[in-house]
């Protein structure tokens, strides 16, 4: 177990992790939402490795969520200002681990807030949970 997965246990360590302001390098981060992480697919593209989706991602979360959008429009450049954005901050392959560490908070975050389970006294799922109708 990592040490990310270590501190975020449960949907509500995930939340109060997730609610947390984010800084990397003294600059605060907007959060990871569901347009930035859809976007940030978009960029990096399914053969990516880890650190370009990174760059990508974190990057998303310094832009205002207008500029967010507008990168869909010229994806190439959008990597570009991505990339030029990490180096201008000295990160790269020898200084990765700042980025990838924030990066797996994040996605540690979401992945266990999406793990929220209704429970109930009998074991049964509520009516309203989805799923199969009879």
């Amino acid at each position: 177990m990592t040490e990310i997965e270590e501190e975020i246990q449960t949907t509500d360590e995930a939340f109060l992790s997730a609610s947390t302001p984010k800084y990397l390098d003294g600059i605060k981060l907007e959060p990871l939402s569901l347009m930035r992480q859809t976007i940030g697919m978009e960029l990096s593209g399914p053969e990516s490795s880890a650190f370009f989706d990174a760059i990508c991602k974190i990057w998303l979360c310094t832009q205002e969520p207008r500029k967010c959008l507008a990168t869909r429009i010229d994806r190439d450049e959008a990597r570009i200002q991505a990339f030029a954005w990490a180096e201008s901050r000295g990160f790269s392959l020898r200084n990765y681990k700042p980025v990838l560490d924030i990066y797996r908070q994040l996605n540690a975050e979401i992945e266990a807030s999406t793990e929220a389970r209704v429970e109930t006294s009998d074991g049964d799922p509520p009516k309203n949970s989805g799923g199969l109708r009879e």
